[in-house]
């Protein structure tokens, strides 16, 4: 096997257990030695973006425990705003603390980064999306103008972040019309209406939400992600119509059966139980309707 397919090998691995099982700390290490000494073989960057997220799959499951004992604890003592806040933190819920929603370190490396490579989109884009969540908007617009200057195939993600700005600033129907401009001028491209769904989402703007989200799925060639119908089962599920939750969900399992030929595997046991849950919340209401 050569040194790519292993990559590919562990990034599938990350990604078919990034929300349902932790990789062992002996299994961790092992892998992280491996891809190391492949770094200094090979000095391929990926590497190290794969040890990276191989860091966060660890956090993501340390969080998960957190999550479940601070739970634990709550049972015990409801009052105890340690444990509560602890179980927000590790849910990954709102804080209020400026100092842990201020991405200013954030923004100033990539304020650096773009200074010394303004052609490179992911670094600007990255500088205008925590700006825009700072609500730093006249920074965010001066840069949304500098990347424009630089052609780029995905430059129509900086009108959708331009039209977010609109929404934000109370100018709802002038972020629409640049919404709905881009997406006739990329009416082939899911990722620009789920751009745009995940915004509107944010917004609790959920029906229209859910309306470019179902673009951003059926849109797709084979193999098709699974994103825009994650997106929909959990607005569905917070708008309480668990028939569409379910029927998204089934979605979700028939493509990964029907694209990736997967049935029962570690990708599918979150969306299995998923399933399980919303059936059994129907069976609830069928008979309470009774």
């Amino acid at each position: 096997m050569g040194y790519k397919d292993y990559l590919e090998e562990i990034k599938n691995l990350l990604w078919s257990t990034w929300d349902t099982t932790e990789i062992g700390y002996n299994e961790f290490n092992i892998i992280k030695e491996k891809l190391i000494q492949l770094y200094e073989q090979t000095n391929d960057p990926e590497c190290f973006a794969i040890i990276s997220e191989l860091h966060i799959h660890k956090s993501n499951s340390h969080k998960r425990n957190a999550r479940e004992y601070a739970l634990k604890g709550i049972k015990e003592d409801i009052n105890d705003s340690f444990l509560h806040g602890n179980f927000a933190i590790a849910s990954n819920g709102y804080w209020t603390d400026f100092i842990k929603r201020n991405h200013n370190d954030l923004i100033e490396f990539y304020y650096y980064f773009t200074r010394k490579h303004p052609e490179v989109f992911i670094g600007r884009r990255l500088l205008i999306t925590n700006l825009i969540d700072n609500y730093r908007f006249e920074e965010a617009l001066e840069e949304i103008e500098n990347g424009l200057k630089f052609e780029n195939e995905k430059n129509y993600l900086l009108h959708i972040d331009k039209g977010e700005i609109l929404f934000r600033k109370g100018h709802i129907d002038e972020a629409f019309e640049i919404w709905s401009e881009t997406c006739r001028a990329y009416s082939e491209n899911y990722i620009c209406y789920m751009a745009i769904g995940n915004q509107l989402a944010n917004f609790a703007r959920y029906d229209e939400s859910i309306e470019y989200l179902k673009k951003s799925f059926f849109v797709q060639k084979i193999p098709r992600k699974i994103d825009s119908l994650i997106a929909l089962v959990q607005m569905f599920e917070i708008k309480k119509d668990y028939e569409e939750a379910l029927k998204y969900t089934d979605l979700i399992l028939q493509v990964y059966e029907k694209d990736y030929n997967i049935v029962n595997g570690e990708e599918t046991k979150i969306y299995i139980r998923n399933k399980e849950k919303f059936e059994e919340i129907l069976s609830k209401e069928k008979i309470e309707e009774k």
